[in-house]
């Protein structure tokens, strides 16, 4: 099974590439633009593609679709919905053209079903956190994440950086270093990208876009 993927955001994007090929056999393709992905599947045949919605009118999601359906006929198309305003025009308008949509906010294992692909519960035989918790469990189950590790990581997943993190929270940038080494030690991981796709696979974070205010919160 061959995925291509067209995500703008490059963390999320590479976090999400690298979960679906994990589960999968085949391979996934990725691009950061819808027309570098016109591109990817032109080039290279694929089975499923999977597309961000960007947050233009409906009637550019069709025109997309279009593009995309020309150069990949044959292959089925969902749409990605990372924000609230997505969901809401597409409550209003829909998008026939695809195939089904489905919201990051749902969770990995929403895009993998969709998919037809299985996904395992964690590393430990739990199911994936809830969200919205005070803590969450680590891949191992022994340890958490702290309500500001995942504040943290939050932010990381919508792409900001650490002095970005450290000006939203009111705290330093060398603290926020401290809390990143924390998360990828819980999480048992080696870097950035890595723990945000854990992250959104388990449920503890929903990536967000780095245009969007994020309030501050207290000092920890």
């Amino acid at each position: 099974m061959r995925i291509a993927l067209g995500c703008r955001t490059e963390l999320v994007r590479s976090g999400l590439a690298e979960l679906l090929t994990e589960g999968t056999d085949g391979e996934v393709l990725s691009a950061a633009t819808i027309d570098q992905l016109v591109d990817l599947v032109t080039a290279r045949p694929v089975d499923t593609i999977v597309f961000e919605l960007e947050d233009d009118p409906a009637d550019q999601w069709r025109a997309d679709a279009a593009r995309l359906r020309i150069v990949a006929r044959g292959a089925t198309l969902l749409g990605l919905s990372r924000t609230r305003r997505v969901d809401s025009a597409l409550r209003r308008h829909g998008c026939p053209e695809l195939a089904g949509v489905v919201s990051l906010r749902a969770g990995l294992h929403e895009l993998m079903r969709r998919l037809g692909l299985a996904v395992g519960a964690g590393d430990d035989g739990a199911a994936p956190a809830a969200h919205g918790g005070a803590n969450y469990l680590s891949l191992t189950g022994r340890q958490v994440l702290t309500p500001r590790e995942v504040e943290v990581l939050k932010l990381l997943g919508g792409g900001h950086s650490t002095n970005e993190i450290a000006e939203v929270l009111g705290i330093s940038a060398k603290t926020i270093e401290n809390h990143k080494q924390h998360i990828y030690a819980k999480l048992g991981v080696q870097n950035q990208s890595h723990a945000v796709a854990l992250g959104v696979r388990r449920g503890m974070i929903t990536p967000t876009l780095k245009s969007i205010p994020v309030p501050t919160s207290a000092v920890g």
